[in-house]
């Protein structure tokens, strides 16, 4: 049997018109059904992933870190971003030499069976095992821990702002760690930058309103209407992802539709919902800190 779309008001008409048991004053009394969902409003999480970047003190000007990989992990790529390549010339060489003789998977050319040895004066592999190197990551945003960065965990909620002259719509992701630090964040995300490098929130912004996982939220693009329970914020493009509010796969894969830019939005607006799923507009809000 086809599912019935609740969504639709026309095909609920029609398809509780069809059972001839209901009255024309009943019938035009049906509203479709909407799943009433509780916002999760809370300051708990991890503060930051449990891996820790090192970060030596000649990289602290330019934000890069290191990171230990496996050799198995590497690819062509990887290899010219290895740490002190005038110091491991050899070693990098005997890396780059066996990931060319197998189209540069990882995985193939460093199987356990058949270890790397780290290359003598004379280039013979007559050395220790070695399983791991460092590898330089140019640029990472994160939280200062026990000498190095972690990249921040859980995202409490994104507040939302609209600038006062061009009217583009700013993310600006709060985390568990600003809850630590007992410090709101001034930047918004700018799509493929790093944070340092995201737009600083001043005077010329408007506050909107805070978005928590399951605030009902609508978007008006272009070209759409998207309107959704808010389900998360991709802090790499600046986009929002939204649940149906019944979940149904109607309205986008698995009932989420992912990655909606809203900078461009023409208007974005915040809602609440009863526990009869009654919808009504949210009232104004003032930006609130992280007590």
């Amino acid at each position: 049997m086809a599912r019935l779309n609740i969504d639709d008001p026309n095909e609920l008409h029609a398809k509780m018109e069809s059972l001839g048991t209901y009255s024309p004053e009943n019938l035009d009394a049906l509203r479709p059904v909407f799943v009433s969902r509780a916002p999760q409003r809370r300051n708990g999480g991890a503060a930051h992933k449990d891996t820790i970047y090192g970060q030596p003190e000649r990289l602290k000007e330019q934000g890069g870190v290191t990171q230990k990989v496996p050799l198995a992990s590497l690819t062509l790529k990887n290899v010219s971003n290895l740490i002190d390549p005038h110091r491991n010339e050899k070693l990098y060489a005997a890396i780059r030499a066996r990931l060319e003789a197998h189209a540069g998977k990882g995985d193939k050319a460093f199987p356990a069976n058949n270890p790397l040895r780290k290359p003598d004066r004379d280039g013979n592999p007559t050395g220790p095992i070695v399983r791991t190197v460092t590898m330089v990551i140019d640029k990472l945003s994160g939280i200062p821990v026990r000498g190095g960065i972690a990249k921040n965990d859980t995202m409490l909620r994104v507040d939302v702002f609209r600038h006062k002259k061009d009217g583009k719509f700013h993310l600006v992701p709060v985390y568990v760690y600003h809850a630590v630090a007992k410090e709101l964040p001034d930047r918004a995300i700018v799509q493929a930058k790093e944070e340092d490098e995201w737009t600083i929130i001043d005077d010329n912004f408007e506050f909107r309103f805070a978005l928590c996982p399951n605030d009902l939220v609508q978007v008006k693009l272009r070209d759409c209407i998207r309107f959704g329970y808010y389900a998360g914020c991709d802090r790499s493009t600046g986009c929002i992802h939204l649940w149906g509010h019944d979940r149904n796969a109607n309205f986008g894969k698995d009932g989420l539709i992912r990655s909606i830019g809203v900078k461009m939005a023409q208007s974005m607006d915040k809602f609440h919902v009863d526990a009869l799923g009654n919808v009504y507009p949210a009232p104004p809000e003032t930006r609130h800190g992280l007590a």
